[in-house]
């Protein structure tokens, strides 16, 4: 039996070995730590889609967002960040391009909110809306350099 099952049973005043009612006292200072810590562990037994989307895999998700109304998710929406990512982001934030959050996204196969709140956990950028206001800011600036180019 799994440690979250175990926990369920013991949450709900069943004894996991033979199936009897438990007699505790009931404390809703232990009850709310007890449904804390189990959904803890019910998260911690989803399984985890880590994946790395591949050249073809871009190309499909570009054939299908053409068709109107397809929304599709990034493809490591909600997947874990590791230390190489970590680097890499710090390095393409940090870049001569100056990338706006949109290119980001789309280099890692995130959505926008989740580079934001990466920035904001590694301490690059104070807040998720200095990171917008920094993204609009390069957007602005790529923007004026393309009009300036052209004229």
């Amino acid at each position: 039996m799994l440690e979250h099952q175990l926990m369920e049973l013991i949450y709900q005043g069943v004894d996991p070995r033979t199936g009897e009612l438990l007699n505790s006292p009931r404390d809703p200072m232990l009850d709310k730590r007890r449904a804390a810590y189990l959904q803890i562990l019910r998260r911690l037994a989803r399984p985890v889609k880590v994946s790395r989307p591949t050249k073809a895999h871009a190309s499909q998700l570009n054939d299908d967002s053409a068709d109107k109304g397809a929304t599709k998710k990034p493809a490591n929406q909600g997947a874990r960040w590791t230390e190489v990512d970590d680097r890499l982001l710090h390095e393409v934030w940090h870049s001569s391009e100056a990338p706006a959050l949109k290119q980001v996204a789309e280099k890692f196969a995130r959505n926008e909110g989740g580079i934001s709140a990466r920035l904001v956990k590694l301490g690059i950028v104070l807040d998720r809306e200095a990171a917008r206001e920094e993204s609009a800011r390069r957007e602005q600036a790529r923007f004026s350099t393309l009009a300036g180019g052209r004229k």
